[in-house]
């Protein structure tokens, strides 16, 4: 079951990705900023998302399924094709930092997977989380003083 749902999320994932990447078609990128611009498009389409739920709830049709989200990419990867029409996409050299740090972060996916996510004796999902709130907190005190002294 873990097994599926990381492929699920992971698929859904380079889905969100594709509008950016489509948008840089005709561009000679590094690795690095055609990973910007997939992790620009992923953030964009979570905040889609996001705003479609709000608007789905402020019109009584209560909130919206997770796998809304797939349907949005597509939609919003229409347009971006469109616009880079007549473009290939450039060829770049890989760099073996990146290949290694992209195999890291996918098996860092999968330990937080396995780590995350315990199956319960009545059937149910228990998620663990953990990250520390005061990361936030000292976040704002470093702006504030940023920009107020």
């Amino acid at each position: 079951m873990h097994g599926a749902t990381a492929l699920l999320t992971l698929a859904l994932t380079a889905l969100c990705m594709v509008p950016g990447l489509l948008l840089m078609r005709g561009v000679t990128a590094r690795p690095g900023q055609l990973a910007a611009a997939a992790t620009a498009s992923l953030a964009a389409m979570l905040l889609v998302a996001a705003l479609v739920g709000q608007i789905a709830v402020w019109l009584g049709l209560g909130p919206v399924p997770a796998w809304i989200i797939a349907p949005i990419a597509v939609a919003m990867s229409a347009p971006a094709a469109w616009l880079r029409r007549g473009y290939g996409f450039s060829p770049f050299h890989r760099e073996w930092q990146g290949l290694v740090f992209a195999a890291l972060m996918v098996g860092f996916s999968f330990l937080s997977l396995a780590l995350g996510m315990e199956r319960t004796s009545d059937g149910g999902l228990l998620a663990h989380s953990w990250y520390n709130a005061d990361w936030f907190k000292h976040m704002g005190h470093v702006h504030g003083l940023a920009d107020y002294g």
